[in-house]
């Protein structure tokens, strides 16, 4: 993989002042800043994979089936005002 990436103009500038002020590379703030990255998307996916888990122990319902529930709510309603 390359280890070139090209940039606009104005992020490489603020690339460099971000390196002037930290004393850092600006190629070791973009490491860091892609790999900080990388581990948030890896905990995302992870922390979106739980929650889903978590609903399917505790039982909650999805879209299809409150709209369905909903629905025959609806339906009963309308045919006791209708007897």
């Amino acid at each position: 993989m390359s280890d070139i990436i090209a940039l606009p103009r104005a992020l490489q500038a603020r690339l460099e002042k971000a390196a002037a002020k930290s004393n850092a590379s600006p190629e070791s703030l973009v490491r860091r800043a892609i790999a900080a990255h990388l581990d948030y998307l890896d905990w995302r996916e992870n922390a979106i994979g739980a929650g889903f888990q978590s609903g399917k122990t505790e039982g909650w319902r999805s879209t299809e089936d409150v709209f369905a529930a909903v629905a025959a709510q609806r339906a009963r309603r309308a045919g006791k005002k209708a007897a």
